[in-house]
């Protein structure tokens, strides 16, 4: 495989996961906010991007 054929297959992966991470702090944060807690924004927005942090870490995305 060239070179340029492995980057892009690197990118695909790239774009994948910041995808991936994109959507699932949009579930979580959905999830949380419906859940009634009385969290700020800033609040919220740190505990989505940490849930999705370790659930795409771990590999447990089938469960969301």
């Amino acid at each position: 495989m060239a070179a340029r054929d492995e980057w892009d297959l690197f990118e695909d992966a790239q774009q994948s996961v910041q995808r991936r991470r994109r959507d699932l702090i949009a579930r979580l944060r959905e999830r949380l906010l419906a859940a009634g807690d009385k969290l700020s924004d800033e609040q919220v927005s740190a505990v989505v991007e940490r849930m999705a942090d370790l659930a795409l870490g771990a590999g447990n995305l089938r469960h969301w």
